[in-house]
């Protein structure tokens, strides 16, 4: 009986200790991400003879905080430049998973070559997406 109660406690002990070690592997390798999420973008879509529409909502992953105050103080400019952009998609484009890839290498693209000066955005997830 006590035999059976240790061995009992042993692998509860190990358990623990081998969650509580992928616990700290995971939250040490790994630096917290500095990130933005816009707000909802609903666009009208190019498709000709439909109306159709996207809802797009997103997270930036960017590599410094300045970039984050700076996507912040230009909400008018960015929003204009992303319904001006997003509008100029059709169903077909955006329809399939190579087709949303695409969008956010052309919206990366977009961020980083036109719209920022104070650093990069290096990640999009597309937190919400309904094509309509």
């Amino acid at each position: 009986m006590q035999f059976g109660f240790s061995l009992k406690v042993s692998r509860f002990a190990l358990g623990s200790l081998f969650i509580f070690t992928l616990f700290l592997l995971f939250s040490c390798t790994k630096e917290r991400e500095k990130s933005i999420e816009l707000k909802d973008f609903v666009v009208n879509m190019a498709d000709k003879g439909e109306n159709r529409f996207l809802k797009l909502k997103m997270k930036l992953v960017v590599n410094n905080s300045s970039v984050i105050s700076e996507i912040a103080s230009q909400d008018a400019k960015i929003s204009d430049a992303l319904i001006t952009f997003l509008s100029s998609k059709t169903v077909a484009d955006l329809s399939t998973t190579m087709g949303k890839k695409v969008l956010k290498r052309q919206l990366m693209d977009l961020f980083n070559n036109k719209l920022l000066k104070s650093g990069d955005v290096t990640d999009i997830y597309f937190v919400n997406f309904v094509i309509q």
